[in-house]
């Protein structure tokens, strides 16, 4: 496998593959409704769980822990149904982008109209994929906080155990989160169905293996990055907050409204540049 030529291809269909662009952009706002949702249950199930000194804090907190496990529970079905639902179209929409891809890399090009046509057995494979294996990837990440919200402060010791749990599963999910990617590009590019796409993956990951994990940091390298960006503003203007803060927040608004086109930007051209690397890694493997 000659990495230096992937890399070359991937750099050359990312910067001409504007409907790349357009699909991966589009998965972003797929994204949204998952990862608020997502940071909603983590936030109340820290809340809920660690003390809190603040008056107007506290109170708030302890109107969550007010509301009924039962309620809890139901909102936790809802938005399982959400996840599950996102996590379809935004494996359809991966799938669409990969095929982009490989077209491209094969000398031709796609538009968004044909990338998006996958055919009625792709979906419906991917849909399926979604039902099962995406079931359980959704469930490792949502099950520990609710878990935490209906204990909250009764059992610290059971609490401890969850965070423990909850950081543990953090390489599972990753792990079975890059399997899942794999599976999808069985389908996208050889239109497997999903048993077979799972054996497909293994064999393709045993010749790629180092090739796809050097993709997973490099993608972690470029989520740092993107913090960073993001982080920049605060460092610059939380001094000029302390001796002026109507000048410190408008530099702060003004750091933010740089910053955050231009850590979009990035993050949108890294996702688009790693999955065109993984579709390439994978048809070299």
């Amino acid at each position: 496998m000659n990495l230096g030529l992937i890399l070359r291809d991937s750099w050359r269909i990312t910067w001409r593959s504007w409907s790349l662009w357009l699909l991966t952009l589009l998965l972003f706002a797929v994204f949204i409704p998952a990862g608020v949702l997502s940071f909603s249950f983590s936030a109340v199930a820290t809340a809920v769980t660690f003390p809190i000194a603040d008056p107007q804090l506290l109170f708030f907190v302890r109107r969550l822990q007010s509301v009924p496990g039962s309620a809890w529970v139901g909102i936790a079905f809802v938005a399982f149904l959400v996840l599950i639902t996102t996590t379809a179209v935004a494996l359809i929409l991966q799938a669409a982008t990969m095929r982009g891809a490989a077209l491209a890399a094969e000398g031709g090009k796609a538009s968004l109209g044909e990338m998006l046509r996958l055919g009625k057995s792709r979906v419906a494979n991917i849909v399926k994929l979604s039902l099962s294996f995406g079931l359980i990837i959704v469930a490792l990440g949502l099950l520990p906080s609710l878990t935490l919200i209906l204990l909250g402060d009764k059992s610290p010791l059971g609490s401890r155990l969850i965070n423990l749990a909850q950081t543990g599963l953090t390489p599972i999910t990753t792990i079975l989160n890059l399997v899942l990617l794999l599976a999808i590009m069985s389908i996208a590019l050889e239109d497997f169905t999903p048993r077979k796409a799972f054996g497909r993956a293994s064999s393709v990951f045993r010749v790629g293996w180092w090739a796809f994990l050097l993709v997973v940091g490099l993608s972690g390298l470029a989520a740092l990055i993107t913090a960073i960006i993001l982080v920049i503003p605060i460092f610059i203007a939380m001094p000029v907050v302390i001796f002026e803060a109507r000048t410190g927040l408008m530099l702060f608004a003004l750091g933010y409204a740089c910053a955050g086109p231009l850590a979009l930007g990035f993050l949108l051209f890294t996702a688009v540049f790693t999955l065109v690397l993984y579709t390439l890694i994978y048809r070299e493997a």
